[in-house]
């Protein structure tokens, strides 16, 4: 069995698959069900992520609150 390898470093901008806003990795915590990540979204408390549920690019199906739309 080969150990778990970050996807995401400290420091790390990423987006959960479902929101539009960014957050920051804060921390790592290895353990036996995989590793997770601690990120904290923008004014937040920090959340617990594991790495299927993060991406570093803004997830293409959602909109960005400051976008405006025209008519």
């Amino acid at each position: 069995m080969q150990p778990d390898v970050p996807l995401y470093a400290e420091g790390n901008t990423v987006y959960h698959l479902t929101e539009d806003t960014p957050g920051v990795v804060t921390g790592i915590l290895y353990s036996n069900g995989g590793i997770r990540y601690q990120v904290t979204w923008q004014g937040r408390n920090f959340d617990f992520h594991y790495g299927y549920e993060l991406t570093k690019e803004r997830p293409f199906f959602t909109k960005r609150s400051d976008d405006s739309e025209s008519l």
